[in-house]
């Protein structure tokens, strides 16, 4: 049996992994990040069980995207204050980390949009600030973990 040079080594990007071939990804995220995940997670169940309702849709599709959903909810733990681990289908990650990422700049847009700037507006803007921090971190090395290549010298340094 040939000794497979690329096994034992997990590619990582931060605080991102690519388990295989970037078949799974692994990230890890500060507390910060959980409500955002939280949403996307029961938005994106709710439009799938809207559509596992309409019979054009593939039902056997729909039932298992809605089984991995659960699988991926049920990995993360009850602790809100702690840093937690998502692991999922790379592709899955990937679009829960943009939808996060979207509705993190979208909230912090519009707290820096209220009030008058002063210490309490601030601290107002502060926890939507460091969301939106964390997730275009954690989408930044997500890309970086996905676009490794074996090719010698292009993989990048960096995540950004």
């Amino acid at each position: 049996m040939q000794v497979d040079r690329i096994a034992g080594v997990a590619r990582l990007a931060g605080g991102v992994r690519g388990l295989g071939v970037c078949d799974v990804l692994r990230v890890e995220l500060d507390a910060v990040q959980r409500p955002g995940l939280l949403e996307q997670l029961t938005v994106r169940t709710a439009a799938l069980e809207r559509a596992g309702s309409d019979p054009a849709d593939d039902a056997a599709r729909v039932r298992e995207e809605l089984r991995v959903l659960a699988r991926v909810r049920a990995g993360l733990p009850s602790s809100a204050t702690e840093p937690f681990t998502l692991t999922g289908p790379a592709g899955l990650v990937l679009e829960l980390v943009g939808g996060c990422l979207t509705s993190a700049v979208a909230a912090a847009h519009a707290r820096l949009g209220e009030g008058e700037p002063g210490v309490p507006w601030v601290a107002a803007c502060e926890r939507e600030l460091e969301a939106a921090a964390a997730w275009i971190t954690t989408s930044l090395e997500c890309q970086a973990v996905e676009a490794f290549c074996f090719e010698p010298g292009a993989d990048p340094v960096h995540a950004w």
